[in-house]
C-alpha cells in the first residue's frame, strides 16, 4: 500500500507530508514528531477498524445510562415503581445494542446497517420518551426523590436524561443517509483512539492553540480520507472503497517500550480499576495500544505459523537463543536452554526481540498485519539491531505493513548497504527525514535524503571524534 499524508496543526508538525510504503521509516533525533505520526496512524488505523454504527449508537446510548444508573441510586429503597420504570428505560435502551450486534453480520454493509432496524428503533425509543415523561410525573408529584442527598442535582439529572433521549430519538429517527450516521461513528472512534493511544485530550496535541488539527490520507488508485478536529463536519471520504481498504488489515499493532511487557502484571491490575473520563475513557497514563496488544495475546490460536524461518532468526542462536512464551496462568516468561524465568528477571533487549517473535509465532503478524513499532533499536546492542532490521524489512517484502520510528545509525547503515546489495528493494522503503524544523522534502533523491538523516544523527560523534584529535 502507498499512502500520502498530509499532517496539520498536530503536536510537533504545523505543516507535514509523510510517505507510507511496505517499509515505512521515520528517522531523525529525538522530540521531531516520529513517535507522535507513528501513534496518530495507530489510531487512526485502528479506529476504522472499528464497528462505526455500533459506535455512533453507544455515543448517543452511553449518557442515557450514565443517568439512569445515577437516579436507581438515588431511588434505591424508596418507591418500586420508580425503580421499575427507571429499569424498564435502561433495559430498552440496551436492548437496541444487543439487536444492532445481533443483525449486523447480516446486513448490507455497514453504510446500511440502520436501513432496516431505524423504524424498529424509532418504536423503541419513543416508548422510552414516554416512560421518561412518567418519571418526571411521579418525582413531582410524590417528590421520590427529596430526601436524597441532592434533590437539585436528581432533578437536573432527569432533565439530563430528557435531553440525551431527545437527541438520541432526533438522532435516530433523521432521514440521512446511514452513510452520515457511521461517519459520524467513525469520528468518534477517532478521537476516543486519539485520547486513549496519548492519553490526554485531543486539544493537548494541537501544535497552536486555537488550530484545528487536519489529518488527509491519500490512497494511491483508491480515494482520500480527511479528519478535522470540528464538531461541524470532522470526516470528508472520497471514495468510499478507501475506508473497506482500511479494514483489511487482520490487525494493526503498536509496540513500544519494552518495560510495558516487564510489568504487565502490575497494568493489567490498573485496567481493573479504571478511572472514567467523559463517561467511556479512562485516564491511567497507559496507553491503550499495549492493552489492544495484550489482550491479543491472550486470544487462543490455530495453524501454522506464517514466517518460520523469520521467527527461527529471532529465537535462535543468532538471536536470542530462547523464547518468550506464555505459561499455563497466563504470565510471559522467557525460555531458555530448559529453563524458564519470570519476564522482569530479564534483561530489556530480551523482552524487546522477544515480544515481537511471540507475536509472529501466535500469528498476531501475519501477512497483511500493520505493525508500528516505536524505536526498535531500544536496549540492543548493534548485532541484534541489525538482527531486528532484517527481520522487520522481511516482514514488509511478506506482506506485512512495518513502519518504525528510528534514530538508530546502526539500523539506517543496514538499510543503506541493502539497498546497495539489492537496489530493487528500495521501492519498499518509504523514508521520511524528521528534522527539529520539520519533516523533510519527500521528493529528494533516497540515497541524498539518508545520508542527511545520518549526518544530523552522527554529528554529535564527529564533533567529539574531531576534538579529541585535537588533545
Amino acid at each position: 500500500m502507498r499512502l500520502n499524508l498530509n499532517i496539520q496543526n498536530f503536536g510537533k508538525l504545523e505543516d507535514a507530508r509523510i510517505r507510507i510504503g511496505s517499509f515505512t521509516v521515520f528517522a531523525g533525533p529525538n522530540n521531531t514528531g516520529k513517535s507522535y505520526v507513528s501513534k496518530l496512524l495507530y489510531s487512526l488505523f485502528n479506529a476504522m477498524n472499528a464497528d462505526h454504527g455500533e459506535a455512533r449508537l453507544n455515543d448517543l446510548i452511553q449518557p442515557v445510562l450514565h443517568d439512569l444508573e445515577y437516579l436507581l441510586k438515588a431511588s434505591s429503597g424508596k418507591s418500586q415503581q420508580t425503580q421499575d420504570i427507571i429499569q424498564d428505560i435502561r433495559d430498552r435502551t440496551q436492548r437496541m445494542m444487543g439487536v444492532l450486534f445481533l443483525t449486523r453480520s447480516g446486513n448490507n454493509g455497514e453504510f446500511e446497517i440502520f436501513r432496516d432496524l431505524r423504524p424498529e428503533f424509532v418504536k423503541n425509543i419513543e416508548k422510552i420518551k414516554k416512560s421518561c415523561g412518567e418519571l418526571e410525573e411521579i418525582a413531582k408529584k410524590e417528590e421520590i426523590f427529596e430526601a436524597s442527598p441532592s434533590p437539585l442535582a436528581v432533578a437536573a439529572i432527569i432533565q439530563a436524561l430528557r435531553q440525551h433521549i431527545n437527541k438520541l430519538h432526533a438522532t435516530i429517527n433523521s432521514k440521512t443517509d446511514p452513510k452520515d450516521f457511521v461517519l459520524a461513528g467513525l469520528a468518534s472512534e477517532i478521537r476516543r483512539n486519539l485520547i486513549m493511544n496519548f492519553q490526554a485530550p485531543v486539544s493537548h496535541l494541537r501544535s497552536r492553540k486555537g488550530d484545528v488539527i487536519v489529518i488527509d490520507m491519500d490512497i494511491e488508485g483508491i480515494g482520500n480520507f480527511k479528519f478535522v478536529d470540528d464538531e461541524t463536519s470532522p470526516i470528508e471520504v472520497t471514495g468510499l472503497e478507501l475506508l473497506r481498504e482500511m479494514q483489511k488489515y487482520s490487525r494493526v499493532i503498536y509496540l513500544e517500550s519494552p518495560v510495558y511487557w516487564k510489568l504487565k502484571p502490575a497494568l493489567d491490575n490498573v485496567a481493573k480499576s479504571r478511572r472514567f473520563y467523559k463517561g467511556r475513557e479512562s485516564l491511567t497514563g497507559i496507553p491503550n495500544y499495549f492493552y489492544d496488544l495484550s489482550f491479543a495475546l491472550g486470544e487462543t490460536y490455530t495453524g501454522d505459523v506464517a514466517f518460520p524461518d523469520l521467527l527461527e532468526r529471532l529465537t535462535g542462536k543468532d538471536g536470542l537463543d530462547g523464547k518468550i512464551a506464555i505459561s499455563d496462568i497466563g504470565e510471559l516468561v522467557f525460555q531458555e536452554r530448559g529453563h524458564s524465568f519470570s519476564l522482569p528477571l530479564t534483561a530489556m533487549g530480551i523482552a524487546n526481540v522477544g515480544i515481537l517473535a511471540l507475536l509472529i509465532e501466535r500469528k498476531i503478524i501475519d501477512k497483511d498485519a500493520f505493525v508500528f513499532i516505536d524505536e526498535p533499536e531500544a536496549h540492543l546492542h548493534p548485532a541484534w539491531q541489525v538482527v531486528m532490521a532484517e527481520t522487520l524489512f522481511e516482514l514488509s517484502r511478506r506482506g506485512v505493513n512495518v513502519v518504525i520510528a528510528t534514530h538508530s545509525t546502526d539500523i539506517l547503515k543496514w538499510i543503506e548497504v541493502h539497498v546497495k546489495e539489492k537496489p530493487e528493494d528500495k521501492a519498499f522503503i518509504a523514508l521520511n527525514d524528521f528534522t527539529p524544523h520539520g519533516v523533510g522534502d519527500n521528493e529528494q533523491d533516497f540515497e541524498v535524503k539518508l545520508a542527511s538523516i545520518k549526518k544530523s544523527l552522527t554529528e554529535p560523534f564527529s564533533n567529539l571524534y574531531l576534538k579529541s584529535l585535537s588533545l
